[in-house]
């Protein structure tokens, strides 16, 4: 919709891209950093994604991996229990 050829011909459609340009690279850095790190510490990459969509704040999903890799970790070795052992 937004890349139809009636918004292109418009001369602020090019001044936007051209403004957008200088940080789409620091963007692009920084999200490749944060998938890495979110994908490095447990999660899969399309856990990774979804927190990507869902989280707008870049350091926000930072402080929030060790926490979920702490609860996988916790969920994990109540799970890895067998069904007939008694609990405790």
């Amino acid at each position: 919709m937004f890349l139809s050829r009636a918004y292109r011909a418009h001369p602020e459609f090019m001044q936007g891209l051209r403004d957008q340009s200088s940080v789409a690279t620091g963007i692009a850095a920084w999200g490749l950093m944060t998938g890495v790190a979110m994908v490095k510490s447990g999660m899969s990459v399309i856990e990774a994604l979804l927190m990507t969509w869902l989280v707008f704040a870049g350091s926000a999903q930072l402080a929030a991996m060790p926490l979920l890799a702490a609860i996988v970790y916790l969920g994990l070795g109540k799970r890895s229990r067998r069904a007939d052992a008694p609990p405790g």
